[in-house]
């Protein structure tokens, strides 16, 4: 949008399911690019709204995911059945998707009938040059995590190393690759996965319980920032009523620490303070009444609930990002101008975010 606004070209229009059928259908008539859910593309060409014949062409995004029971080889097959003449293209920016399971590359191609495959890598010279000179200004946060999600990151990586350590016993297994830091990562299950597949059927039942345990100990290294307190003890709770009987991680002693570490987080127990020194009540010797007990000597609850730390850096980046805005919109007040006047006095860096000072402008108003 924002560089549609800045060399005046009109933003193509976005066609979901909040748009009417009778406004979808002015827009078909009028025409030219526009961004169409596969859901509603389907519905309005089976009801003739958008007849394929009208159709100039079809870019399809995130062609990796495309299979034979996906919408988008639905709306593919509808738009071929009508135009054979309309031109097709599909994007995506995760080719090595295409290498995973047998023969992904032509069953993609085979769904959106293609027979054209351009791979244009990184290095290539057209589009190293396109992206030095579009370079990305990239500002780096760095968060300090707590005290508590240091320790339960350093027991996961403690019961990780036993893992591994088990793993490298068996005699199918390449150990050359099994890291800790090749551990925390999705590619790790695929390259174990794809040792293990050819004798599956021969590998005893302690090696693939250590394989579930460590794909279960990436997940929790990964959802321990990405979870508040409360839901990642939850999670705790959940895999050990699951796990707990099957799985060899949780009966080492760094497991202790993660689920010890894991509640602090959201509650401690507290014993409450003794109201005064223990002793005889009134009088003394054998008429001596008894001090009366305590009303309660078990441990209190106090709740903790210790907060993300990225939650602290995103409310500093909000308010920083309202402030940068109130000035945009103080300088709008100064000067008096509309939004066209005030993108032309603007610097660059303002007119980046010039385009959406009118949609705040009419809030405010």
């Amino acid at each position: 949008k924002v560089h549609c606004k800045m060399h005046g070209m009109p933003y193509p229009p976005v066609i979901t399911a909040e748009v009417t059928g009778n406004r979808r259908e002015e827009i078909y008539r009028n025409g030219g690019p526009m961004f169409v859910t596969t859901r509603i593309a389907a519905v309005d060409i089976l009801r003739e709204a958008l007849p394929p014949s009208n159709i100039q062409g079809v870019i399809v995004a995130n062609g990796h995911r495309v299979t034979d029971m996906s919408q988008e080889a639905f709306v593919v097959r509808l738009f071929r059945s009508g135009n054979r003449r309309g031109f097709l293209r599909a994007l995506t920016d995760r080719p090595g998707d295409l290498t995973r399971g047998f023969s992904k590359v032509d069953q993609v191609m085979k769904c959106l009938m293609t027979c054209q495959l351009n791979l244009w890598p990184r290095f290539q010279l057209v589009v190293r040059a396109c992206l030095d000179a579009h370079a990305p200004e990239v500002v780096e946060l760095r968060q300090p995590l707590s005290n508590r999600v240091k320790k339960i990151q350093e027991a996961i990586v403690q019961v990780m190393e036993e893992c591994m350590t088990e793993l490298k016993k068996s005699k199918h297994v390449d150990t050359s690759e099994l890291t800790v830091e090749a551990g925390l990562f999705k590619s790790f299950d695929r390259i174990i996965q794809r040792q293990l597949d050819p004798v599956w059927n021969v590998v005893s039942r302690r090696v693939k319980q250590v394989v579930w345990d460590l794909r279960t100990l990436r997940n929790l290294a990964n959802f321990l920032l990405r979870y508040d307190a409360v839901t990642f003890l939850r999670y705790l709770e959940t895999l050990r009523l699951t796990e707990g009987s099957m799985s060899m991680w949780m009966f080492t002693q760094h497991a202790h620490t993660i689920f010890e570490q894991a509640r602090r987080r959201v509650y401690v127990l507290r014993k409450p303070p003794v109201s005064g020194p223990e002793g005889l009540g009134e009088g003394s010797g054998v008429g001596a009444k008894r001090a009366p007990p305590p009303e309660s000597t078990a441990p209190a609850l106090h709740m903790v609930l210790e907060p993300m730390p990225k939650w602290r850096l995103i409310e500093e980046i909000v308010k920083e990002i309202d402030d940068d805005k109130e000035k945009l919109l103080r300088k709008m007040e100064k000067y008096g101008a509309d939004d066209e006047t005030l993108v032309d006095e603007l610097t660059d860096d303002d007119k980046s975010i010039a385009p959406f000072l009118k949609s705040s402008k009419d809030i405010r108003r």
